[in-house]
């Protein structure tokens, strides 16, 4: 569990160069499905010239064969706020996750969400495909599911 956290992406005065950030995350998760964020404030996270510089990635070894699970994981999030976030969340491969948004406050909903990778066959009247990168080409689940 991550817990009561400040979690600050690039801020001025960051040493090192600009593709440094490529690939950073303010949190990598577990393959597991024990993972907990809970009341975590993400600051600067994200920008068109680096869109794997994200607040949360998903999935530590997943795009490892060796290392993953053949099962998906589901992520727990709640108390989640953002300051200057542009991107929030990176699926890795094989891109078959789910994030369990319990209040609301990951995708700024205000009630349950559930996100997984975009595929078509995932669309429904409860689940609709987004179109924001912040959250890397997800379907948005209502409470419903």
């Amino acid at each position: 569990m991550i817990k009561n956290a400040v979690i600050v992406g690039r801020s001025y005065g960051n040493p090192g160069k600009d593709s440094d950030y490529f690939k950073a995350a303010g949190i990598m998760t577990s393959r597991d499905d024990k993972m907990i964020i809970s009341n975590v404030t993400f600051h600067n996270f994200g920008d068109s010239s680096h869109n794997k510089f994200v607040a949360v990635k998903h999935c530590s070894v997943c795009d490892n064969a060796c290392e993953r699970k053949s099962e998906p994981n589901t992520l727990k999030l709640e108390k989640i706020s953002f300051v200057n976030v542009t991107r929030k969340l990176y699926w890795t491969g094989p891109r078959r996750h789910i994030v369990h948004d319990i209040d609301g406050s990951f995708t700024g909903e205000g009630n349950t969400r559930w996100l997984t990778p975009y595929e078509p066959h995932l669309i429904t009247p409860d689940c609709i495909k987004s179109d924001d990168p912040t959250y890397d080409n997800s379907v948005i689940c209502n409470q419903n599911v």
